[in-house]
């Protein structure tokens, strides 16, 4: 689900029904997870692409939350000035 339309009472109403979703959060929560992102190449679990044409990987981590599951996700080349860049 957008961000734009990820409102609590949309959020509210997928929970109700028990519908499974996705949501890019409407807050910027990067800043929670700095350690984490930090260390994403040695503790998220790489993905590669899976083509011998497509090189790259991207790196994801779950993370349980009370009511949810909060995935994070780096691609390997986002990397700049030796960061990682969510």
């Amino acid at each position: 689900m957008d961000r734009g339309i990820a409102t609590k009472s949309n959020l509210e109403l997928l929970k109700e029904k028990d519908y499974p979703y996705i949501v890019v959060e409407m807050r910027a929560t990067e800043k929670d997870y700095v350690q984490e992102f930090t260390l994403a190449k040695d503790t998220f679990d790489k993905i590669e692409a899976g083509s011998k044409e497509d090189t790259s990987a991207v790196y994801v981590k779950k993370i349980m939350t009370e009511d949810a599951c909060r995935v994070l996700g780096v691609k390997d080349e986002s990397r700049k000035n030796g960061r990682w860049i969510p």
